[in-house]
């Protein structure tokens, strides 16, 4: 009777088949949850790059769908040296490109090929030093050196001035004897007034100046307050 009881599995043997049942279970379990990992994960893959190539592909579209920006793009490639852009207009609305060439101002129109030589200032000027462009174009900055032909003190012969994106319309915003560019404004110093400073030598004429901001629309903002003027 004994030897039959020993020959029946025991306790140890059915808890040992158990927990080798369970572990193949779990090892089921970690297949099928790495399985659907990888599955997931080359579908994020597959679906990034075809996002990638459809956008590149709609860019293509695109450009090839904007005729006036192609034109644009090709007038400002062909430019002679020297030449330096301003601005581009790429839409159907204004379609040119305003360039500088020996500090005179040019807008080339790409749908008409017509060349014209913007005249924003009826004065005589001797370069054009900086140009800047407003926020979505709205309009461009010409910053200007005058002397010798400016008729103010020799000292404000820099002009800032503001021109509309068809050339057509121009602004003098104000003159000084520097102009800054921020973000979001310009400054111009500009002399102000010759005030009498007495000494100890006894009474000598003193240059004030303040600086003013304006906005990118060209419209003052607000000025500081005046100090001497130092060389």
């Amino acid at each position: 009777m004994d030897n039959f009881r020993r020959g029946i599995p025991g306790r140890d043997l059915v808890r040992s088949l158990t927990t080798t049942a369970r572990r193949m279970k779990n090892q089921k379990d970690v297949h099928s949850v790495m399985t659907n990992f990888i599955y997931t994960e080359m579908n994020i893959y597959i679906k990034t790059a075809a996002f990638a190539i459809l956008s590149f592909i709609n860019t293509l579209t695109l450009s090839a769908q904007n005729p006036v920006a192609n034109r644009v793009r090709a007038a400002a490639e062909s430019l002679p040296d020297g030449c330096e852009i301003v601005a581009k207009y790429t839409d159907n609305r204004y379609h040119c490109l305003f360039y500088t060439m020996h500090n005179r101002l040019y807008k080339y129109d790409v749908l008409t090929n017509k060349n014209t030589d913007v005249n924003f200032t009826p004065f005589a000027y001797s370069s054009i030093y900086a140009t800047y462009l407003a926020p979505k174009g709205k309009y461009i900055y010409i910053c200007i050196e005058r002397s010798p032909f400016s008729q103010t003190t020799p000292e404000n012969s820099h002009e800032l001035w503001r021109i509309s994106p068809d050339g057509d319309e121009s602004k003098k915003i104000d003159e000084g004897i520097k102009i800054i560019k921020r973000k979001g404004c310009f400054i111009i110093k500009k002399l102000s007034r010759i005030k009498r400073v007495k000494d100890k030598n006894g009474t000598r004429r003193q240059w004030m100046m303040r600086d003013h901001y304006y906005n990118l629309d060209g419209h003052i903002i607000w000025a500081k307050d005046e100090y001497e003027y130092k060389k």
